[in-house]
């Protein structure tokens, strides 16, 4: 319970609401909870170990943003380069 661990995983959810211009609410019954706004700092937080509530009030996000179109974009292009080195090799024993 000691490790450094949670505070990494605070970090990550700071970096993900970063990215996504999203806010976060990160929720541990060990580690750190907090509200992050949608530029990754925390607004609100109960540190670890300490029993407590958190009352936030998040914004609605509608719509996608550059990182998470971006992502599907990745993930469309890796999956044509698959096939098309795919192809190739087919091609190349026949």
């Amino acid at each position: 319970g000691r490790s450094n661990q949670a505070a990494q995983q605070l970090q990550i959810a700071r970096s993900r609401a970063a990215e996504l211009r999203k806010e976060i609410l990160s929720v541990s019954t060990t580690g750190f909870t907090a509200h992050i706004n949608d530029q990754g700092r925390i607004v609100k937080e109960i540190p670890q170990f300490d029993a407590g509530y958190l009352d936030a009030e998040l914004q609605r996000f509608e719509g996608e943003t550059w990182a998470s179109r971006l992502n599907s974009w990745f993930w469309a292009g890796f999956l044509l380069l698959v096939m098309g080195i795919s192809r190739a090799w087919y091609l190349a024993d026949n």
